[in-house]
């Protein structure tokens, strides 16, 4: 396939895009986990996690969300650093931590309260709005983040 074709321009395109929104998105969430705000907001959440209610327990409530919303910057710092060198250092850490973290957050659909809605389809839960859809679309960004830490180890076309 020529590199001109468009194939590999949407291919390219879709893998900046990636690069991109999910390095601002990792950099907003972060700056946001440092007000009061988010961090009362999600405290009912990561609290009842096994894998992050530990932080909570260290460093209290405006404590574990600063030092989350730390990693999650660095996470994003990271992240955009692959729209020039994917193959970098800090891209790799960056598209790892976003893994990591993608995978704790999809987590929260075993562990945090109100992630079913009570109703049934085919006898199936409902995931609930609020929360329970909140969550599963971590399912995408878990994915997406591993496209990256694929292409960062050199998997991917660039």
């Amino acid at each position: 396939m020529a590199k001109s074709s468009p194939a590999a321009l949407f291919g390219r395109l879709g893998r900046l895009g990636l690069w991109l929104v999910l390095g601002l998105l990792f950099v907003g969430v972060g700056l946001q986990s440092l007000t009061p705000y988010q961090a009362m907001a999600v405290h009912p959440l990561a609290a009842s996690s096994p894998l992050l209610g530990w932080g909570y327990r260290l460093w209290g409530v405006r404590g574990a969300s600063a030092v989350f919303g730390l990693v999650e910057i660095l996470i994003g710092l990271g992240l955009l650093t692959g729209l020039w060198r994917p193959g970098a250092w800090s891209a790799r850490l960056g598209a790892a931590g976003a893994a990591v973290t993608a995978a704790i957050t999809s987590s929260f659909l075993l562990t945090a309260p109100g992630v079913i809605a009570g109703h049934t389809v085919l006898h199936l839960p409902l995931l609930s709005v609020s929360v329970g859809q909140l969550f599963a679309r971590d399912l995408v960004l878990l994915c997406a983040s591993l496209l990256l830490l694929g292409e960062s180890l050199g998997g991917g076309r660039r």
